[in-house]
C-alpha cells in the first residue's frame, strides 16, 4: 500500500500508479467541494490508459455517487475499504 497524500493532483495520482503498478486506486473526500476532482481522476486515469480497479469514500460520499462516477467500489471507511481490496486481491 502507498499513501501519496492530500490533496494529491489527478497527473501525480496516474504517474504514480503508472510507476508502482497498483493494483487499485482510492481516492477520498472529507468534503463536498472535493468530491468533483475524484469523478475528474477517474476519467483522467481511463483516458490515460492506466487498468486498475478505483474505489472512492469518504464522509460526504455514497454508494450513488461511486456508482454515478464510475468507481469500481465503495467504502463507507477506511475499515471497510482495507476488507473490500483483501477480498479483490484474493480473487
Amino acid at each position: 500500500m502507498f499513501d501519496i497524500g492530500k490533496n494529491v493532483s489527478a497527473a501525480t495520482i496516474i504517474k504514480k500508479a503508472q510507476e508502482l503498478k497498483v493494483d487499485a486506486v482510492g481516492l477520498s473526500a472529507l468534503m463536498t467541494t472535493t468530491m468533483a476532482e475524484m469523478e475528474l481522476v477517474l476519467k483522467k486515469l481511463k483516458a490515460a490508459g492506466v487498468r486498475t480497479f478505483t474505489m472512492v469514500g469518504g464522509a460526504v460520499v455514497s454508494q450513488e455517487y461511486a456508482d454515478r462516477i464510475g468507481a469500481d467500489l465503495y467504502a463507507k471507511d477506511a475499515m471497510e475499504a482495507v476488507a473490500k481490496i483483501k477480498v479483490l486481491l484474493k480473487n
